[in-house]
């Protein structure tokens, strides 16, 4: 069957459906829909070898199943890469089902942050291929075979799980891309329009906004946190690439606010300065908000963001509790968030903190004093969720042994369900406090006489009810 304009394509890459309630739970309306950055990156790589690509996202266009199916068959290719994480592996799996029940000669790859954390348990039968890691040359490599372009072997394509027979076989992982200037700006024109996309109502304030991601890998060792796809080797794209593709963001698409999706934006000083003195220096009109970490800013630093354009940083403090800290392996203390807010607030910025509840050693007295610590610090924001064991992470290998975890349900493990029990917690008190923490830090009279002055226009005025609505709601 053909696609647009009667050509066919030679893959098609799909994002599955998924709607914000099934995603964030109770926060559904704080919930946000962003670009799929990661088959973006893949589908200018491979257009960049020469190859048609089309990509479907069945999650912006609040597609269902059936509709997303009719659209992937209307791109009129047999190859179809899916992505999925933890939460849409389950409509991932739905949708290449399907696709094979209505027409079986499909080559169907599986991709995305479920592959890489369960590896060959992640490979339902309807799924030819599995790709895990950073999806980029293993696609393209793939791409090569099952075209014809290339005759190598199959067991030497790393990062790809294949069948064999009735067998699964796992091929040695591949290695990181280090020179990651190398890639191609992510295919955003394969996209639906881009004022579709939204993030949550406290990562902009201005529209149409997006994201970036300008760097991958994570030198830390936070027990939660899955390292599956880019690793723990922090690389980065320079200064220039990032500022062209801001640059671009800006002329070709109108956008007005980037959110960059870092794990931690801040981590190197330098690059960060020099991105925001490029900023500076070409004049790009751009409100930015970015992840940080309370040890790797500092007051100069966080002028200079302020100067090119920065207007809030979200920084992962967890717990309020040290001990609790120590043992989720954070590596700051107390006493640097504290420094780290103060600096971010002097700097004229908005801090947003991120916060978790029902940690393994967590007690009904070490939330409270998480709950406490977040209003104490004068966060302009704070985002609580529940913990969650995801599957690859020592959290997950901890949680099995203390405590219990619910496992019937794998797409129940998102921050916003209680799908683990510390010690000494029940499900119910651990959602209570979650609902506590909520309330407590938002609907306080001064906080909320606090944000009167942050709203600017109508647009500003119906994110900030909004969200009081759902607060309400919890």
């Amino acid at each position: 069957m053909p696609g647009e304009e009667g050509k066919m394509c030679d893959i098609v890459l799909v994002n599955p459906p998924i709607s914000t309630e099934e995603r964030y739970g109770k926060m559904a309306k704080l919930g946000s829909v962003t670009p799929p950055l990661g088959i973006c990156y893949v589908a200018s790589f491979l257009e960049r070898a020469g190859y048609t690509v089309s990509i479907v996202d069945g999650e912006v266009l609040n597609a269902g199943i059936d509709e997303t199916v009719s659209q992937v068959l209307s791109k009129g290719s047999r190859i179809i890469g899916i992505t999925s994480t933890i939460t849409s592996f389950h409509n991932a799996i739905e949708v290449g089902r399907r696709l094979k029940r209505v027409q079986p000669d499909l080559v169907l790859i599986l991709g995305g942050p479920y592959v890489s954390a369960l590896m060959a348990r992640s490979l339902e039968p309807s799924f030819d291929f599995g790709v895990f890691g950073e999806g980029e040359y293993t696609v393209l490599e793939l791409m090569e075979y099952l075209t014809g372009k290339s005759k190598r072997d199959i067991s030497s394509i790393r990062g790809l799980i294949y069948r064999d027979n009735s067998d699964l076989r796992i091929n040695e992982p591949r290695e990181y891309i280090q020179d990651l200037d190398g890639l191609p700006w992510p295919a955003r024109h394969l996209l639906p329009p881009l004022h579709l996309y939204r993030p949550n109502s406290q990562c902009y304030r201005k529209l149409p906004a997006t994201t970036m991601i300008t760097s991958r890998g994570c030198p830390y060792n936070c027990i939660f946190c899955d390292h599956s796809v880019f690793g723990r080797k922090y690389r980065a794209f320079s200064a220039e690439y990032v500022v062209n593709e801001m640059q671009h963001l800006v002329e070709k698409y109108g956008i007005r606010e980037i959110w960059i999706v870092d794990d931690t934006f801040t981590l190197n000083k330098k690059r960060v300065m020099d991105i925001s003195d490029l900023i500076i220096g070409r004049g790009i009109k751009v409100s930015w908000s970015c992840l940080g970490r309370v040890n790797t800013v500092s007051p100069e630093l966080l002028h200079k963001m302020k100067e090119a354009g920065c207007w809030m940083i979200a920084y992962g403090i967890e717990t309020g509790n040290q001990e609790v800290m120590d043992f989720l392996r954070k590596g700051i203390t107390i006493g640097e968030v504290r420094q780290a807010i103060a600096w971010t607030r002097d700097a004229g910025l908005l801090a947003k903190g991120y916060f978790m509840i029902g940690h393994p050693t967590d007690t009904l007295e070490t939330i409270d004093e998480t709950i406490s610590f977040a209003k104490e610090l004068q966060l302009d924001y704070a985002l609580f969720t529940i913990t969650s064991p995801l599957p690859n992470t020592d959290l997950f290998e901890i949680c099995r042994t203390i405590g219990k975890v619910d496992y019937s349900d794998l797409s129940r493990f998102s921050a916003w369900n209680a799908v683990y029990e510390p010690p000494g917690l029940t499900k119910e008190q651990i959602e209570g406090k979650f609902r506590e923490a909520y309330r407590s830090f938002y609907l306080r009279p001064g906080y909320i006489f606090s944000q009167l002055g942050h709203i600017k226009g109508l647009d500003d005025f119906i994110r900030h009810v909004s969200a009081f609505v759902s607060l309400l709601n919890l």
